[in-house]
């Protein structure tokens, strides 16, 4: 199907959806925010949730008044924003003491930037394991007091902070659902939540058991696809990968998921037929999930 027809139908469809979609900026990094900025306009989403250590985005990290820059550039279209905390070379959880230092000051930062561009929420991964021969307590420790002061920040400016299930790798220790919710239940402000990345349970397990396990504190969903603990990419578009992804979002309907749906499958040479032919395929089985429970 010609990319154009793609863009029309996701628009139409996107006219009967049960949740707001959107793309990740992690599918753009080769692209100018403005560039990326128009695809999401013309395949007609609703969010663009913008990286914080996008090179387009990170000045704004060390200068306060870059932001006026990234807010001219978002006002001409009309998306709603989120915010992805740096996540590429820092780390929350780390051992080193300074580099701990320097990745929570550049997430107080990153705060800033989500307030002052409009978004509600914030996501932040919970850091990574540094080597295999520190416990694993140690790195919880640190990521718990990490987040407990970017919670508590983020309370006082109106934000709510998404933790984020990682992927099963080597170097990650926030993997199982009962790692978040101890990380989740330890932070204990009330301003936080879980972002429920579908892929990256999927290399772990079931990723519909893992959702049932964390659904009371999902605010915030990551969707792509996988082929598992075996998947060669861990994002890949939603129409690639054992991930059921019709199967999941009936799981979300039943438990009643009001909560936003970013897109961040992409890997593909062409960009824009990549997430046209993404959201037109997420809204296509939306919209049939909601014709099969109008009739019941």
């Amino acid at each position: 199907m010609m990319v154009r027809q793609l863009v029309r139908l996701s628009r139409s469809l996107g006219e009967y959806s049960l949740w707001r979609i959107g793309l990740g900026h992690a599918i753009f990094w080769k692209y100018r925010l403005s560039e990326a900025l128009t695809i999401c306009s013309e395949v007609g989403v609703d969010i663009f949730e913008i990286w914080t250590d996008h090179p387009d985005v990170y000045p704004a990290i060390e200068d306060p008044t870059y932001i006026r820059v990234l807010i001219d550039e978002i006002s001409k279209y009309s998306l709603e924003i989120t915010v992805h905390g740096p996540c590429h070379d820092v780390n929350l959880a780390s051992a080193n003491p300074g580099i701990r230092r320097e990745s929570l000051r550049q997430a107080l930062s990153a705060l800033r930037i989500a307030s002052e561009l409009g978004s509600r929420i914030i996501v932040f991964h919970p850091g990574r394991r540094t080597t295999r021969y520190i416990s694993d307590s140690i790195f919880m420790r640190n990521s718990i007091e990490s987040l407990k002061i970017i919670t508590r920040e983020a309370l006082d400016m109106g934000l709510t902070i998404c933790i984020e299930n990682m992927e099963n790798a080597h170097n990650q220790f926030a993997v199982k659902p009962e790692t978040i919710l101890e990380i989740l239940h330890s932070v204990e402000y009330p301003n936080v939540g879980i972002v429920f990345d579908a892929a990256h349970a999927n290399t772990y397990g079931d990723p519909i058991e893992y959702y049932k396990q964390i659904k009371e504190h999902v605010i915030h969903i990551h969707l792509s696809n996988n082929y598992g603990k075996t998947s060669p990419k861990v994002h890949m578009p939603l129409y690639e990968g054992t991930l059921d992804i019709r199967k999941f979002l009936e799981t979300l309907y039943n438990h009643r998921y009001q909560g936003r749906i970013v897109i961040e499958g992409g890997g593909c040479e062409d960009i824009k037929a990549c997430v046209a032919r993404n959201t037109t395929y997420l809204r296509s089985i939306i919209s049939n999930l909601i014709t099969a429970n109008s009739h019941t």
